[in-house]
């Protein structure tokens, strides 16, 4: 059973932040915004954490600030509609209602930024912009997510991988910007303050203080910080093993709608670990987070569908959920997908494909030799294909 771990390279920690959000809540409820500034902290943040439950309701509530006229809504809503943010079904806009709401708004949020230099405002108009200098001007002034995205920058920019001293003088920039996000409680920089505590960037590695990070940023809603908790109470990391802390916060995770949080929830209720052992269920998140596409989930859903295991055997259908776990890139699905083809299990009996996938599978575990075979053998195969 496979589950979310700490980032334990840089390009791990480089890939979580590529998806953080790109906006922050108000810092004041007096700015552009009058009503309801607990739904627009949780829109703007609640999807760089994973938590889409949150996100989604949200949204729903700005978007109704937005056709009241309310000019920071308006301007997050088309910015958000405009940049393919996935808004629910009610929030999103089109093109010709984006327009008009960048036209309502922008002047009024301009007319702040030069007024007052507000860092949220410079910070939107940043975004909608793509000024970076507005950008850096919103960190210095400490807004949370313009610290989060410019570091992350500076992360993806230095791979640790190349310690020299202007990488390191980088990285710690970022892990202190991190350090700052992480002092306002925003949930993006307690997260990602962890991670670099927990992997030691810009930093000495401290998972005490890595654990402790995890546990403020779970506490206010980010998904991947409750998977972590789970896993350290489960494995008795930095605290006493504790299966049912371990199944509370998978299951909140669950709840806030990742894949993640739903295969372990899953998992913990498939075998009664922390909680009552509740198969029919464990079965609907399982196959939920594998109709997700969560590749550990697929090949969950297809051991359990080989073994008859909560569901009738189907072996044909376990094939399918090892290759397609096995394409997103799962070793253990590709191991799977290996026994599949020698076996005939699901499929017709194959010995050059069983090959194949054993020596994917070994060349994604770090065997080097597997990996030369595999890229030779890729090249012949488009070689044949072309002919």
């Amino acid at each position: 059973m496979t589950a979310v771990r700490f980032p334990a390279s840089i390009a791990a920690l480089a890939a979580a932040f590529a998806s953080m959000s790109v906006f922050s809540a108000p810092q004041k409820p007096g700015n552009p915004a009058q009503n309801d500034p607990d739904a627009i902290l949780d829109l703007l943040n609640s999807r760089a954490a994973g938590n889409e439950t949150r996100y989604e309701a949200a949204a729903l509530k700005v978007a109704e600030g937005a056709r009241r006229g309310l000019p920071l809504q308006m301007f997050i809503i088309a910015l958000s509609s405009r940049n393919g943010d996935r808004l629910p079904p009610g929030a999103a806009v089109d093109a010709e209602t984006q327009e008009a709401y960048f036209k309502a708004s922008r002047p009024v949020l301009e007319r702040i930024a030069a007024r007052k230099s507000n860092p949220i405002v410079l910070y939107l108009l940043a975004m909608e912009s793509h000024d970076a200098a507005m950008l850096e001007k919103a960190a210095e002034l400490g807004n949370p997510q313009a610290l989060n995205r410019t570091a992350a920058g500076l992360v993806a920019d230095n791979p640790a991988r190349y310690p020299d001293s202007v990488t390191n003088a980088a990285l710690v920039k970022a892990f202190g910007r991190f350090k700052a996000a992480a002092k306002q409680n925003d949930m993006n920089g307690c997260y990602n303050f962890g991670v670099c505590l927990n992997s030691g960037i810009g930093t000495e590695r401290d998972e005490e203080a890595a654990f402790n990070a995890f546990r403020t940023a779970a506490e206010r809603g980010h998904v991947d910080a409750m998977n972590n908790l789970g896993i350290c109470f489960r494995e008795g990391i930095h605290v006493r093993p504790d299966i049912e802390a371990s199944a509370y916060w998978f299951r909140k995770a669950s709840e806030a709608g990742s894949p993640t949080g739903m295969l372990n929830y899953g998992w913990a209720l498939k075998n009664g670990e922390g909680v009552p052992q509740n198969r029919k269920k464990a079965q609907y998140l399982i196959y939920k987070a594998a109709k997700a596409g969560h590749p550990d989930a697929l090949n969950a859903w297809g051991l359990m569908l080989l073994r008859g295991d909560c569901v009738g055997k189907e072996p044909v259908a376990a094939f399918k959920a090892f290759e397609a776990a096995a394409l997103l890139g799962n070793a253990t699905a590709m191991d799977n997908l290996y026994a599949c083809y020698r076996d005939g299990i699901g499929v017709e009996k194959s010995a050059s494909k069983a090959l194949y996938w054993k020596m994917k599978s070994d060349a994604a575990n770090g065997d080097a030799v597997a990996a030369a075979w595999v890229k030779d053998e890729e090249k012949k195969l488009a070689k044949e294909k072309k002919e």
